[in-house]
């Protein structure tokens, strides 16, 4: 979940300061493949960041 939060936040401040590309690393794997795959697929308790995160690196 920290993971997860850290992760979201980092991709506000990049909104925020208008970057255009930007390159995410984690060690949070279960996060990072839900990036990747459908919502649905995600756990629940992430959920709500990995949709954030999406909405915020569209």
């Amino acid at each position: 979940m920290a993971e997860a939060a850290a992760i979201t936040w980092a991709l506000e401040l990049a909104v925020i300061e208008m970057f255009e590309h930007i390159c995410i690393e984690s060690d949070a794997k279960v996060y990072v493949n839900a990036l990747a795959a459908t919502i649905d697929d995600c756990l629940w308790k992430i959920r709500a960041l990995i949709s954030m995160s999406l909405k915020l690196s569209s």
